[in-house]
């Protein structure tokens, strides 16, 4: 639902601008890289690597996620 998806969207914005830490999760590469200062890449339980989200574009994404490109 697009309206939920809004409502979230401003939650993580006001809780970002009171210096909050927000821990996203998200399968949808522009909405994580719009709405993250970091991305990092978890596989089976670790963290693999940690990139600023402006280092990245959706296909280097999903690139990293298949093939361990750039946070592999």
């Amino acid at each position: 639902d697009i309206k939920a998806k809004i409502a979230i969207c401003h939650l993580i914005n006001k809780l970002t601008a009171r210096k909050k830490a927000v821990i996203l999760i998200s399968s949808e590469q522009d909405e994580l890289l719009a709405m993250s200062d970091r991305v990092g890449l978890v596989r089976f339980g670790t963290i693999e690597k940690i990139v600023t989200a402006q280092e990245l574009d959706p296909t280097d994404l999903v690139q990293s996620s298949a093939e361990n490109s750039k946070l592999g």
